[in-house]
């Protein structure tokens, strides 16, 4: 008897789990489909390693920064950076990214600063992405 409930629990557990090993996997898969449907070039841009030092170097105002910028993208491309954002990102988080980037366009008529542009929003995937590893 004492078998047969663990035997229930685990296999209660393991079904359980599959909406959370389908959430762990369609980053990855998103992020791998993105990498796919760029060319080796702007791939080279947005793939750079984890443990680089510039990871951690951010900051709100524009400047260069690491990666590929967005506006470098085609639609293809775009839409599979979509998709992935689509796996981390509520609805209303994506509607809120498309804010942010039509407002950068306001400053831009606003200032004429060439740093206020809404295609130069950076893409980089630190890392190779994997369920398995930190990326």
């Amino acid at each position: 008897m004492f078998l047969k409930s663990i035997c229930i629990l685990v296999v209660a557990g393991l079904t359980g789990f599959g909406p959370i090993l389908k959430a762990q996997s369609a980053p990855v898969e998103a992020a791998k489909s993105l990498l796919d449907s760029c060319p080796e070039n702007l791939k080279a841009k947005i793939s750079l390693p984890f443990d680089s030092p510039n990871r951690t170097n951010w900051h709100y105002f524009p400047r260069e920064r690491d990666g590929a910028p967005i506006g470098d993208m085609n639609e293809e491309e775009k839409g599979a950076l979509r998709a992935l954002l689509g796996t981390a990102l509520s609805e209303t988080g994506l509607e809120e990214v498309d804010a942010v980037m039509r407002l950068e366009q306001v400053l831009f008529d606003q200032s004429q600063s060439p740093g206020r542009d809404p295609g130069n929003y950076q893409l980089v995937i630190w890392g190779e992405p994997a369920k398995d590893k930190t990326w």
